[in-house]
Parts: C-alpha cells; structure tokens; sequence
C-alpha cells in the first residue's frame, strides 16, 4: 500500500528460536524526529499547540480511512511525525 500518511514496511520475517518463538521482525524507516510518544515525552509539562494536535488528529484520520478502504485491519495506530 502506497500512502503518505503510512509508514512502509521496508522487510518482514519470522524469527523461531529459544528466545523469539514464532516473533515477526518488521523493518521500517528510521525517522530522527521519532514518535509522537517521543514527542509528547520531550514536551514535559509543556502542551503542544492546537494547530499541531488538529494535524495529528486529521494524519491519522486520513490514514484509517486509507486502511479501511483497502480492507486492512490494523491492529494499533502509532504516531510518527
């Protein structure tokens, strides 16, 4: 799936070993900004502007509505900026 608003995949494998059973490694891109959570944790007690929250809010509504139209389940939604 191609989306602007979705972070790809670069690799996927199974790992089945003493430590790892049956784990699925995902590859993605590193982003230097991380994620929202780093982002909220970096903040401290500062708030974030509502500009900012309401571009969240709509990034991740419009990248729903792409999983949902491709039939896709998701099965967490992570923020990444």
């Amino acid at each position: 799936m191609n989306d602007e608003n979705i972070v790809k995949i670069v690799k996927s494998f199974k790992i089945n070993d003493d430590r790892w059973a049956n784990a699925t490694v995902e590859i993605m891109p590193y982003y230097t900004t991380g994620s929202l959570f780093d982002m909220i944790r970096a903040k401290g007690d500062k708030c974030f502007t509502d500009d900012f929250l309401v571009d969240m809010t709509k990034t991740v509504a419009k990248a729903l509505v792409a999983l949902h139209s491709n039939k896709i389940v998701h099965r967490y939604v992570v923020f990444i900026s």
